[in-house]
């Protein structure tokens, strides 16, 4: 298997698969909550392993 970058969402997605606002998604990334990355024109991004983690009950998914 080959393995590549990580597989990244969007805040929205990352809104819903949570069941919160994307302002909500924004406060906690910015609070150091979720890891996020930034797209070229300044967007957030969200490493899908972490929020699946989280889903999981597993924790922040480090």
């Amino acid at each position: 298997m080959i393995d590549g970058p990580p597989e990244v969402l969007k805040t929205g997605e990352v809104a819903r698969m949570l069941g919160v606002s994307p302002s909500t998604v924004q406060s906690w990334a910015y609070r150091g909550l979720l890891d996020y990355t930034r797209t070229p024109g300044g967007q957030l991004r969200f490493y899908r392993h972490q929020i699946e983690a989280i889903l999981d009950g597993t924790g922040s998914g480090d």
